[in-house]
């Protein structure tokens, strides 16, 4: 998963964008890990403590521009529905 999405990450050319990308996957992953390795210990998540993103924070696979990262997205939306995150 993170070889595919430093493929997606070197399709950004704008600096700027790039670095936000690059700092929001990192943030992903770190969460990711934190998940797993919670759960590998036993610990049971309060969902209930977990707040839903805002509207705002949500974008439409339809309103990214590259289709590509729709596709890839679509498979991120498994490990949403899958793996609790």
């Amino acid at each position: 998963m993170r070889n595919a999405l430093n493929n997606l990450a070197d399709t950004v050319k704008d600096p700027k964008e790039k670095e936000r990308f690059e700092t929001e996957m990192d943030n992903f992953f770190a969460l990711f890990r934190r998940y797993l390795n919670d759960k590998a210990k036993g610990n049971a998540i309060e969902w209930s403590r977990i707040a839903p993103p805002k509207p705002e924070q949500v974008v439409d696979y339809s309103d990214l521009s590259n289709s590509n990262s729709v596709e890839f997205l679509n498979k991120l939306a498994v490990v949403k529905l899958n793996g609790g995150l």
